[in-house]
């Protein structure tokens, strides 16, 4: 699907084949900043709690009736609620801090790939992650580092199928939804290369969920 997704976007922007990774990473990002802000915006009343809205006029040609009652379905879900509380609580007192200022994981991705001269297009997310958390002394803190060595060891266990995973496991958080897919029924739009230049000429102030 992410290939699929991948070609239709090629369609749109001329995208070098190196630049995959970040430019689909980037597109997810887009694509759940839109949800969330779809739902701040018109599920949710002065106090927050929900509104069993109409699907905006505005969005129609993007959304069709059945994805927005899905999302809709999916916003008031207790699964969905619990963790969504859980990582909000989680991002408001980091226990691992982002030490990269204003350096996001896309650049910083780039950034260690072209000093080690690598051919890869992307980094286990385990390497960006503990890069991420080096300050300016270079020297990762303990904690930190004990993650990375449970990935490392992770690692070397699992088949190279079950490996995505791996830092969510670690840290024993859930595995992150709102990756680049299209699942219509569980509440996702699906992503396309016009969704995406929509999205980013729309003037929306989103926050990633």
């Amino acid at each position: 699907m992410a290939d699929d997704q991948h070609e239709e976007i090629k369609q749109c922007f001329n995208i070098e084949e190196e630049r995959r990774g970040f430019c689909m990473k980037l597109a997810g990002k887009l694509l759940r900043g839109f949800r969330t802000f779809l739902s701040s915006k018109f599920l949710k009343d002065a106090d927050g709690n929900f509104v069993d809205a109409e699907l905006p006029k505005k969005y129609e040609s993007l959304i069709s009736a059945e994805e927005w009652e899905a999302f809709k379905s999916k916003r008031q879900d207790p699964v969905f609620q619990r963790i969504s509380a859980t990582n909000r609580e989680r991002a408001s007192s980091p226990a691992y801090p982002y030490r990269k200022g204003r350096v996001g994981y896309g650049r910083l991705e780039q950034s260690m790939l072209q000093k080690e001269e690598s051919s890869e297009t992307s980094l286990p997310a385990h390497v960006l992650w503990k890069e991420a958390r080096v300050g300016k002394s270079g020297v990762p803190q303990e904690e930190v580092l004990h993650v990375y060595q449970k990935c490392e060891e992770l690692s070397q266990s699992l088949s190279p199928d079950d490996t995505k995973g791996i830092l969510s496991r670690a840290l024993d958080v859930p595995e992150y939804y709102g990756r680049v897919r299209a699942e219509h029924s569980r509440g996702h739009f699906p992503l396309s290369a016009v969704f995406v230049v929509t999205i980013l000429s729309d003037g929306w102030q989103g926050k990633s969920a």
